[in-house]
């Protein structure tokens, strides 16, 4: 499977998982990876090694992460598994993330959380 696949994989991921972290209360600004959206999607694509022995799996894996005043990504954790290799790649590329443009609220820089879901195409 190509790059490309992957990318439309993570991007319909992303927006699903952006809209469910909408809040109502307009006072709130969820951290961001720099570039936006399409950069963190280039960035997780060129920089995953897909286990070659997990080839054959594929699915969703969610991962949470706290980023923090300073926009550094600590706590990361598997909310949902795929297989533990392809998990602990998933991970890997996270503690690999760059700073993120911090959250806030009302104004206020916050540590506050971020859900990713990534979805894994099996190669053919």
């Amino acid at each position: 499977m190509g790059c490309s696949s992957r990318v439309q994989s993570i991007r319909a991921d992303y927006d699903h998982a952006v809209q469910r972290q909408a809040t109502f209360d307009g006072d709130i600004v969820r951290p961001s990876f720099p570039g936006g959206e399409n950069a963190l999607i280039e960035y997780i694509v060129k920089n995953f090694h897909y286990p070659q022995s997990c080839e054959v799996f594929g699915g969703k894996v969610i991962v949470q992460f706290t980023v923090t005043r300073t926009g550094d990504v600590t706590d990361i954790k598997i909310v949902r598994s795929v297989h533990p290799e392809i998990d602990e790649e998933v991970v890997r590329v996270c503690k690999t993330f760059p700073r993120f443009i911090p959250g806030s609220y009302r104004g206020e820089v916050q540590d506050m959380p971020y859900i990713l879901p990534i979805t894994f195409n099996p190669q053919k």
